[in-house]
């Protein structure tokens, strides 16, 4: 469909007007893409700069120690990030959580909020031997790709 019959079809409608465009129909636009694109459309987003689908960035989360005692004392610390696909830092803002299957996390309700695309927070072990931990760290608006990772409590 030709942009202008678009902008007339969808620049009629208030709903969209409002919602979508800032209250002017000439913001609307639109971006062609492939079948494929579609199917990864939760992974991908809009880069205003190039108007191009492009790879949502992620979260990325790492342990000092991949091994804790499980002794209820022993602690490490995670780092969470934000990364591009090619795993380079992206400076974003907002809140995760993060939730662990074991152990106790020094964020209250495991809510961090990441400055300039990093956050940190202290994991400790809990008083048993449990093997493997998951830890993983989801965004609160949705504007990245979730992240986990495996401690293990030894």
């Amino acid at each position: 469909i030709p942009l202008e019959e678009l902008r007339s079809r969808f620049g009629s409608d208030p709903a969209i007007v409002e919602r979508l465009s800032d209250r002017d129909p000439n913001n609307l636009d639109y971006i062609p893409v492939e079948a494929a694109e579609i199917t990864l459309g939760r992974h991908l987003m809009v880069d205003p700069a190039t108007r191009k689908l492009v790879p949502k960035p992620k979260l990325q989360i790492k342990a000092k120690k991949a091994a804790l005692a499980g002794d209820g004392l022993d602690s490490t610390e995670l780092e969470i990030s934000t990364v591009d696909a090619q795993g380079r830092h992206v400076g974003l803002s907002g809140k995760v959580k993060v939730a662990t299957t074991r152990g106790k996390l020094s964020a209250r309700g495991g809510i961090v909020e990441l400055k300039d695309g990093r956050a940190s927070l202290t994991l400790t072990s809990a008083n048993e031997t449990a093997g493997s931990v998951h830890v993983s760290v989801t965004p609160l608006d949705r504007a990245y790709a979730a992240a986990r990772l495996d401690v293990e409590f030894v």
